[in-house]
């Protein structure tokens, strides 16, 4: 896991955490709990009205598109087949 998606899912859940006191006080609360790495405002507003909807997942869905690929020496002996 990537340290910003670690930060991201570890600010997603103290978001979740403060659900119940609604978007002010995740507002309020998040810069003095991670500080410097604090995510946007606009951010907060978007995981509080995901969690306020019912959202428990703060793993990303998949997305369309074409898969991230490595560019290996196996393979490129696979493609050369």
């Amino acid at each position: 896991m990537s340290v910003m998606r670690s930060l991201a899912t570890g600010s997603r859940n103290r978001v979740s955490d403060r659900r119940s006191s609604g978007t002010r006080a995740a507002l309020h609360i998040e810069p003095k709990v991670i500080h410097d790495e604090a995510p946007s405002r606009s951010t907060v507003v978007r995981w509080s009205k995901w969690f306020r909807e019912g959202g428990e997942q703060i793993e990303d869905e998949p997305r369309p598109g074409r898969p991230v690929t490595k560019t290996t020496s196996e393979n490129i002996e696979e493609v050369r087949l």
